[in-house]
């Protein structure tokens, strides 16, 4: 009788055990990360340059909060940009890196680009075309201009813009679908550290 007691005991004292930790789980398992985004996606800064990155996770529960502190941080190439564990990047050398941010099963990335000096400005060409809806498609390339003079092609590092898109659409490295006759604005812009860089072209479609 005294061992039909004690394992019903045992029993029970491991069905007491599994299911406070099955509790424990669920009650837990609700803030856990699902998906992550990463702010601002993509970044030019120049050599000595930092770069404070936030992380933004969705819970299993759908809540929305900020874990840029403790999410895992790292970059690609950490000879071009380190990146501390509250998401602060900083410029070593010319180059690209893509930085990264981990927290529970939500993941996300985003592109550095590092140059030597400072971005001036940046322009777009060709400046206010005028062409033919059966041409199909426009290149349009933005060049950067640096503080020291010298010139880089930005084209797959800017953010393209349409203002009609009826008109035509650009892609991501600056080529253009032309759709109707019309006019749209076409937008070239980059986040650095000192502030945004904008360049604009008018096209024209006949």
């Amino acid at each position: 009788m005294r061992r039909s007691h004690s394992l019903a005991f045992l029993i029970l004292a491991i069905l007491a055990v599994v299911f406070i930790g099955g509790c424990s789980n669920f009650f837990t398992s609700g803030d856990s990360i699902t998906t992550l985004t990463v702010s601002p996606k993509s970044r030019l800064g120049a050599v000595g340059d930092t770069v404070n990155y936030t992380a933004t996770g969705t819970t299993v529960n759908g809540d929305s909060k900020d874990v840029t502190s403790s999410a895992t941080w790292t970059s690609s190439d950490s000879t071009v940009a380190t990146v501390s564990s509250y998401g602060v990047a900083t410029a070593l050398k010319a180059g690209t890196t893509t930085i990264t941010a981990k927290k529970d099963d939500g993941s996300d990335t985003a592109s550095l680009d590092i140059t030597a000096v400072p971005l001036d400005h940046i322009t777009i060409t060709p400046t206010d075309p005028t062409v033919a809806l059966s041409t199909g498609t426009l290149q349009f390339t933005a060049t950067g201009t640096f503080t020291d003079g010298s010139t880089q092609n930005l084209s797959s590092t800017v953010a393209w813009s349409s203002g009609t898109t009826t008109v035509a659409t650009i892609n991501n490295t600056g080529l253009a679908t032309l759709l109707s006759a019309g006019t749209t604005q076409i937008t070239a812009s980059v986040t650095t550290s000192s502030g945004s860089k904008t360049a604009n072209s008018t096209l024209t479609v006949q």
